[in-house]
C-alpha cells in the first residue's frame, strides 16, 4: 500500500509544479534554505546512476507546498495556524520539519529514479512533449518573476529551493514516469486484444507477459468471502455500555474459536439485518474499509474482531477468490490498460533488484 502511494506522490508530480501552487510558503519558511548543498552532489547511486541533492531538495519542498495547501483547504488553517501545527509537532516528536518527511521524500526520490533506469533498460527515454509543456507552463506563470531580474530568480529559488535549471533536470527525470506507463499501456493494449478470444481458463494461459496481466485482472476481481456477527454500539454512551458490547464480542469470538458455526450465531447475536446468517462476498470498495481490510487480507479459517462506526464485528474468514466461471475474455472486456499499467509497474518496482546506495550520513546533515 505503501508503494501505491508514494506512485501517487509520483504521478502528481509528473504533472509538474507551478508558482501558483503555493499561497505563502509559510511551511518552507519553518525549513533550512538549503544554500550550503552542491545540488548536483550524488545522495544515491547504483550502477553508474545517480541521483543528485536537488532531486531531494525539490522533492522536500514540494511536500510542503502540497501539505500547507491540504492545510489551507481542507481545515481552513490560516498561517498562523499552520506555523503553531508544524511547531507543536516539532516539539511533541522531538524531530524537525524536514526530520518528519525526510523518510517519505527519500523512499519517493528513490522510486522516482527506480522508474527511470527501468525506463532507460527498455530503451524508453523521457517524454520529452510533456517536459516541454511543463516547462513552458511553469516559465509563462513565472514571467513576472524573470521580467523582475535578479530579484525574480532569488523568489523562484525561495519558492522551490533549486534553481530554474535545476529544475529543468528535475522534471526531465519525472517525465520519464509518464513516459514508462505509456510504454507498458501500448504493450498492455497489444495483450488485451490478443486474449479478448482466448478460451481456456485464467490458469492457463502459457505466454508470460499475458499471463501476468490476465494474474493482475484476477487481482483486481477479486472478492473477499466473510461471515461476520455484529454487536451494534448505535446508542450507546457510557465507557462501560461500550466495554460490555465489546466482551460480548469477545465471547462470541471464543465461541467460533472453539468450533461453533458463525453462520448459525449470526442469526441469533448479529444486529445487521444485510444478510441473516451474516455471509457477504463482496469486491474492494463495498464495505467500511476497516472490514474490507481485514476481509481481504485474511487467511481461510482466520478469526477477529473488526471495529468500525457500526460496533464490533465478529470475523471469520473464508477466504478471497474471483467470482465463480469467470473467463479471460471477461476479465480483459471492460479492462483499461492505464490500470493495469499502474498495477504492473507497482509489481516491477517490488520484483526490481535495483539497489540504491544511500548516503545517509550527507543526508543527516540536512536540516
Amino acid at each position: 500500500m505503501k508503494k501505491l502511494i508514494v506512485l501517487a506522490v509520483l504521478l502528481l508530480a509528473a504533472c509538474g509544479a507551478t508558482a501558483s501552487d503555493a499561497s505563502t510558503d509559510v511551511l518552507v519558511s519553518l525549513v533550512p534554505a538549503f544554500e550550503d548543498i552542491d545540488p548536483a552532489q550524488p545522495i544515491a547511486v547504483f550502477d553508474g546512476h545517480t541521483i543528485p541533492a536537488r532531486d531531494f531538495v525539490y522533492a522536500f519542498r514540494n511536500q510542503l507546498i502540497e501539505q500547507e495547501w491540504m492545510l489551507q483547504m481542507w481545515l481552513e488553517f490560516s498561517p498562523e495556524d499552520i506555523v503553531q501545527y508544524w511547531q507543536e509537532i516539532n516539539e511533541e516528536t522531538g524531530l524537525t520539519t524536514l526530520q518528519s518527511f525526510r523518510g517519505n521524500i527519500l523512499e519517493q526520490v528513490l522510486q522516482q529514479s527506480t522508474i527511470r533506469v527501468l525506463a532507460q533498460e527498455a530503451g524508453v527515454s523521457y517524454d520529452v512533449d510533456h517536459f516541454n509543456e511543463v516547462m513552458g507552463s511553469l516559465r509563462e506563470q513565472i514571467e513576472d518573476l524573470y521580467e523582475a531580474g535578479e530579484e525574480g530568480t532569488e523568489i523562484f529559488v525561495e519558492h522551490f529551493g533549486i534553481t530554474v535549471e535545476d529544475f529543468e533536470h528535475v522534471q526531465r527525470n519525472v517525465s520519464f514516469i509518464p513516459a514508462f506507463l505509456n510504454h507498458l499501456e501500448q504493450d498492455i493494449q497489444v495483450a488485451l486484444i490478443e486474449l479478448s478470444d482466448y478460451t481456456g481458463d485464467v490458469g492457463d494461459v502459457e505466454n508470460d507477459f499475458h499471463a501476468r496481466i490476465v494474474q493482475i485482472l484476477a487481482e483486481q476481481n477479486l472478492q473477499a468471502r466473510a461471515v461476520h456477527v455484529l454487536i451494534s454500539t448505535e446508542g450507546l454512551v457510557t465507557a462501560e455500555e461500550i466495554d460490555e458490547a465489546y466482551q460480548q464480542a469477545q465471547d462470541i469470538l471464543s465461541r467460533i474459536n472453539a468450533g461453533e458455526n458463525p453462520r448459525a450465531l449470526a442469526p441469533i447475536y448479529s444486529a445487521d439485518p444485510g444478510s441473516p446468517d451474516g455471509f457477504y462476498e463482496f469486491p474492494r470498495g463495498m464495505m467500511v474499509p476497516e472490514f474490507e481490510e481485514w476481509a481481504f487480507n485474511a487467511q481461510p479459517g482466520d478469526t477477529g474482531i473488526v471495529e468500525t462506526q457500526f460496533g464490533f464485528h465478529v470475523m471469520y474468514s473464508e477466504g478471497q477468490d474471483t467470482p465463480d466461471g469467470i473467463s479471460v475474455s471477461n476479465l480483459v472486456q471492460f479492462a483499461l490498460p492505464e490500470d493495469i499499467s499502474i498495477a504492473l509497474l507497482l509489481e516491477m518496482l517490488d520484483e526490481t533488484d535495483i539497489e540504491w546506495e544511500v548516503d545517509y550520513a550527507f543526508l543527516e546533515t540536512v536540516g
